[in-house]
This record gives structure tokens, sequence and C-alpha cells, in this order.
């Protein structure tokens, strides 16, 4: 992803939008993105941390401040190992921390699109909402 983003031209384009504010979901890779390339989400991750894909699973992910459940995949999902002072929980799976919300951005270890489940999107669109009032 790293790759086409450079050789498309796109990663400078987005890093500067996603710093003047564009909400933005990072799922899975996304994620990585954010903390890592983008270096604009204050979590540490660590990649493939819940196995390789044939231990994938799907699991019911809380979410902090909703009182509700959102069903997830972890596909080669990656960890949040660290979440830094300027990020939020958003969703906890047992005791850690599988999402974050931090200003315009949004970053889960899970894909909630493979479960159709629309709780992340629905609150991403929230995020929309407030940032353009």
């Amino acid at each position: 992803m790293e790759k086409l983003l450079k050789s498309s031209g796109l990663l400078e384009k987005l890093n500067v939008l996603i710093k003047q504010g564009l909400p933005t979901l990072g799922t899975c890779a996304g994620l990585i993105l954010l903390s890592d390339l983008f270096n604009v989400l204050d979590v540490r991750v660590q990649r493939n941390a819940y196995g390789p894909q044939i231990e994938s699973f799907d699991a019911q992910v809380n979410l902090v401040g909703y009182k509700k459940t959102c069903r997830g995949f972890f596909i080669r999902a990656p960890k949040i190992i660290e979440v830094g002072d300027h990020a939020k929980p958003l969703a906890i799976l047992d005791d850690e921390v599988v999402g974050v919300t931090q200003g315009n951005l949004i970053g889960i270890s899970f894909h909630p699109e493979v479960a159709k489940s629309p709780e992340i999107h629905e609150i991403f669109v929230d995020l929309i909402r407030k940032r353009l009032k």
C-alpha cells in the first residue's frame, strides 16, 4: 500500500488532507498507515499480531461510550500495543483496545464491513457531520 501511495503521488496529498482535518477511517492496514506511515494517530501497533490468515476470527467488539457492540473480523490484524495521550479507546475486545478515535481519525484493527456490521461506519458518519458543522 505504501509503494502504491508513493508511486501514485497520493501519499503527500493524503498526508496534507488528513492533517488539515479530513475525516479518515483506517481499517486494519489503514490503522497501520495512520499510525506508522502518516504518523497522525497516537498509537503503536504490531502487524499481524493476531496470527496468520488461517487464524482469522470474528468477534463482538464493545464500543466505548456507545453501550453497544460491533461484529468484526480480525484478518491478519494489527494489534494496538500502546495508546498515546491524544487517542481515545473506541473499541475493546476482552481487555484489549482494538479501535481508537483521535480528532478527525478512527483507527480499528478489524473489518466490520466483512460482518456487515454498520456501527463503526455510523460513528464515522457522525464524525463527518460534526466536522461539517
